[in-house]
């Protein structure tokens, strides 16, 4: 770090405006792999304050934003990430289609899977196949595994044979450079496929595994915390002896802390899975409390998804304080509401006035920031609460 940080002030001493916009880039990457968000986003800062000084702003501005919301959205901030896309407008060129690709992937953090498929659409406009380098197709096919991973209807299939296609284009498994950022998503998918274990889920999963295995173990993996985190979540879901994963999960855990975000709730996920694999369910409940403290902080559509799988598998015994600061009694409030009953129906069914039902469905509609009691179910039903 105090290498480009001295290249970076010789080269504000020449003038080399290239050289320090780069070096500043270099910095932000090399602070986000060691987790120092703050100081990341303080450098994209600098290098946007910078290029305005500079005069550079309309030829670097939108690159430059992108990478600020880049380092926003790895944080979970996607408001701020969108606002500063929007501060800086992108053209139709390389910058507006890097753009799209991150748009694509907000969306898909949200549940937005058609403004996600829009925006990929956008990018192959703004970038098609036949004129541009496969490489900069890379976080194209991660956008695209990032909605099929988590968009409803089990699309694991899909999201596999995306990854298949996106080997073959880009070596986006077997390559370090790629497989590093993506491999823990890939990694899940081989999980998810093991798990289901419908025809053709084990040989697809194995055929994924088989290549990500190699560079895992291949002596060329970063060993920088983000690197490591990577590699001991990929490993993590990747090893069927829930013992040896449980190792794995100890080593990425500390590691997810210390980065947040995604990739604190990724760790948290998987490692209740482990827990509950090994008889565990204390565990696994400490696991599924912590991964809910996250979701109030962090209310994203795929952050409730995993959260409400994890509620599911530990049935209605489970010791987990509802989401959202509800109430146990708002909860029951919806389960009914849920069911299709009126106030009054509610009272009955739970030995309360209609009216003491209505404050209660009042302050969940609240909670869960709906207006309506048919929205305030759809809510309930995406926590995994009806």
């Amino acid at each position: 770090l105090e290498m480009l940080r001295e290249g970076i002030r010789i080269a504000r001493e020449l003038g080399d405006v290239q050289v320090e916009m780069r070096g500043l880039n270099n910095l932000g990457s090399n602070l986000g792999s060691r987790f120092e968000t703050r100081e990341r986003l303080a450098c994209a800062q600098e290098a946007l304050d910078r290029s305005a000084e500079l005069g550079v702003a309309r030829s670097q501005g939108a690159g430059l934003a992108n990478g600020l919301a880049s380092a926003l959205v790895a944080a979970g901030r996607l408001e701020e990430a969108r606002a500063r896309l929007d501060a800086a407008p992108a053209g139709e060129d390389l910058s507006g289609a890097r753009r799209q690709v991150l748009v694509a992937q907000m969306a898909a953090l949200e549940g937005d899977w058609e403004t996600s498929r829009g925006a990929l659409e956008e990018f192959t406009r703004l970038l098609p196949r036949e004129t541009s380098t496969r490489v900069e197709y890379m976080s194209h096919y991660y956008a695209r595994l990032l909605g099929l991973l988590f968009e409803p209807g089990e699309r694991w299939t899909e999201a596999a044979r995306v990854i298949l296609e996106a080997e073959q284009e880009v070596r986006m498994v077997s390559h370090v450079r790629f497989s590093a950022s993506t491999g823990s998503a890939t990694a899940m998918v081989v999980w998810r496929l093991r798990r289901r274990a419908e025809p053709g889920d084990r040989e697809l999963a194995d055929t994924l595994a088989e290549p990500l295995v190699s560079v895992l173990e291949g002596g060329d993996w970063p060993v920088s915390p983000l690197g490591r985190l990577s590699g001991e979540t990929a490993l993590a879901f990747l090893e069927e002896d829930p013992e040896r994963a449980a190792e794995y999960w100890d080593r990425a855990l500390p590691l997810a802390e210390r980065a947040g975000g995604l990739s604190l709730v990724e760790c948290l996920f998987g490692a209740f899975w482990n827990a509950l694999g090994t008889a565990d369910t204390g565990r696994a409940r400490d696991l599924l409390r912590r991964c809910e403290a996250v979701l109030a902080g962090f209310d994203l559509y795929v952050v409730r998804q995993l959260v409400a799988e994890m509620r599911a598998a530990l049935g209605p015994d489970s010791a987990a304080a509802p989401p959202a600061g509800l109430t146990p009694r708002e909860v029951e409030v919806l389960v009914e509401v849920a069911r299709g009953s009126s106030n009054r129906q509610v009272g009955e069914a739970l030995f309360i006035s209609g009216k003491t039902v209505s404050v209660h469905l009042s302050n969940a509609m609240g909670k869960l920031g709906v207006r309506n009691r048919t929205a305030a179910v759809a809510r309930a039903r995406e926590l995994g609460l009806v």
